[in-house]
This record gives C-alpha cells, structure tokens and sequence, in this order.
C-alpha cells in the first residue's frame, strides 16, 4: 500500500522498494512463540538496509501472539548477520549464541489493532509469541530495500536509523 511505502520511507530517510513479503498465520491454540531470529540472516541480500512492514489484519491483544522485539538489537556490533546454516543448524539460540549479550537485552512487545503497522529493522532481533486464543492470527509481511536514488550502501547506511 502506497501510505506503508510512505511511512517506512520516512523512517529509513531514502527511497525504498518493496523487495518480498508474505502472509503469516499463527493458528488458534498454537501457544509456542516462534524462535527469536532477525530477518537478515535468512534474506539473500548484501544489505543492513531492508526495513520490515508487519501489517496486523486482525486485533493482536496479547493472547493472540503479537511480535516483541529486542530493543536496539539492531545496533549490536557485528557480524552484520550470522551464517544462515549455522542459523537453520541451531534455530532456536543462534541469535544468542551469536550475541549472547542480547540475551539481556529489553524486550519491547506490541499488541497491535487491525490495520496497524510495526516497522523494524531487518536486524532486530524479534519473535512472535504463541497465539492462545480461539481465533486465528494473519498478519502481512514486507521488505523494503533501498531503491533507485538512495546512492552507495554506505551513503544509505549514513542516513538509516530505523
């Protein structure tokens, strides 16, 4: 949606495109949370750059498993991501394994309403928590990446503080 493309574009200070997204459902009674992970380890792109859209399509009140993120994990110190098989290999603590000072970090969680938005950098650290109610919970996915006119990567990444 064009106001998304807007607003994530605000946020990152240069042009941007959509690059990829998908729709994800945590089913009813599903009270597992997903692993923490970041999103650029698994995303084939050279780039800090890509800033996540996750759009609610229904109310997200706690018990139907929002996203919490680790506060400022995007601004730990490298690697800039961890090798993606010894990520699949251990999915469950890479992200801690490889950081382990994120293990303290703040966790910040977000029960959005439907039709809200939550951006985040592709490496913050995040989960989605397990979904203990009745009802299904969809929510939409994107990627952008810099786009035409942002210039050199490290010009961009003078300019992003997502």
């Amino acid at each position: 949606h064009p106001r998304v493309g807007a607003a994530a574009e605000q946020l990152a200070g240069v042009s941007l495109r959509l690059w990829g997204g998908e729709v994800i459902v945590k089913p009813p009674h599903d009270d597992g949370p997903t692993v923490w992970h970041d999103d650029l380890t698994f995303l084939p792109l050279d780039t800090r750059l890509t800033l996540n859209a996750w759009i609610a399509l229904v109310d997200v009140p706690v018990e139907r498993g929002p996203l919490t993120f680790l506060a400022h994990s995007h601004d730990r110190p490298g690697p800039h991501r961890c090798d993606v098989t010894a990520a699949v290999a251990h999915a469950h603590t890479y992200l801690f394994d490889q950081w382990p000072e994120l293990r303290w970090s703040p966790r910040v969680t977000v029960p959005p309403r439907a039709g809200d938005v939550t951006f985040h950098q592709s490496r913050t650290g995040h989960r989605g928590n397990g979904n203990t109610s009745a009802e299904t919970r969809p929510a939409r996915c994107g990627w952008s990446r810099p786009g035409p006119g942002c210039g050199p990567p490290r010009a961009c990444a003078a300019r992003i503080r997502p």
